[in-house]
């Protein structure tokens, strides 16, 4: 695990810009990494990559590798993931985070949709889609202020989901369509929704987007629930039918215990 420390605190003092990079988690078992990466050659072009790494897996094989941006499609997401997953497995047996960073940043094409470059029609379409987005927020000093805002606005906004709190970790699974989506993560980032450490009111800085897909719709309403063990959250999702989003984002991060 010292050796994975190393290397995150490294890429941390060269990725040090604001919103760069976040440690979405760090324990005794993995640590969960956020970038945020320009390509070069596409400098209107920001993606996010989540990297999980594990000292039992990690730098020996790739890191599981998430890729999540709003300029691009899924398909083009998938192209990135598909790229840094084929040049892992080019470094394996050594640290391997900054080298695939600079290979993305140095990709000179991107063969998915950019949704940029669509026409108003073909943006307006894709942007009518019915998704799903899995959010992560660090903490809450005012939960009780924080939760009710959040519930207000998926009420305005008519997104359904579900705010869980289980131990310390905080998820906001939403469902709706992606313009309203957008609109709340927009809410979440630039007002006020919480109090700092001297109590005075707030913006939500570590605020990331963990999960996207077309799924839904799973839920009735939006309700917030508190767990004490995973397990009902498995359960929880797996009647939901999103199963999914517990085995590929909340269990990595929170750690089988």
């Amino acid at each position: 695990m010292e050796t994975i420390e190393e290397e995150v605190a490294a890429i941390a003092a060269i990725y040090c810009g604001e919103g760069e990079c976040s440690i979405v988690h760090q324990g005794c078992d993995s640590v969960v990494l956020c970038l945020c990466v320009t390509p070069l050659k596409r400098d209107d072009l920001n993606v996010n990559v989540t990297f999980t790494l594990k000292p039992e897996t990690y730098p020996q094989n790739p890191p599981p590798v998430s890729v999540q941006s709003l300029a691009l499609s899924r398909a083009g997401c998938e192209e990135i993931k598909t790229f840094l997953e084929e040049k892992g497995r080019e470094f394996a047996g050594m640290p391997m985070i900054l080298d695939l960073l600079t290979a993305l940043q140095e990709k000179e094409s991107f063969h998915g949709i950019i949704k940029e470059q669509m026409n108003t029609s073909e943006k307006a379409t894709e942007e009518s889609k019915y998704m799903t987005y899995v959010l992560h927020i660090d903490h809450m000093r005012n939960r009780k202020k924080y939760s009710k805002t959040v519930e207000r606005w998926c009420l305005e906004l008519n997104l359904v989901g579900q705010l869980i709190f289980y131990t310390k970790w905080i998820f906001i699974i939403l469902q709706g369509q992606e313009t309203d989506i957008k609109t709340y993560v927009q809410r979440n980032r630039t007002q006020c929704v919480d109090v700092d450490s001297m109590g005075r009111s707030c913006k939500e800085r570590l605020l990331s987007i963990v999960f996207q897909s077309q799924l839904g719709p799973n839920f009735d309403n939006f309700s917030i629930m508190t767990y004490d063990k995973l397990e009902d959250i498995k359960e929880e999702l797996r009647k939901r039918g999103v199963e999914e989003i517990f085995e590929s984002i909340i269990l990595p991060q929170v750690g089988s215990k």
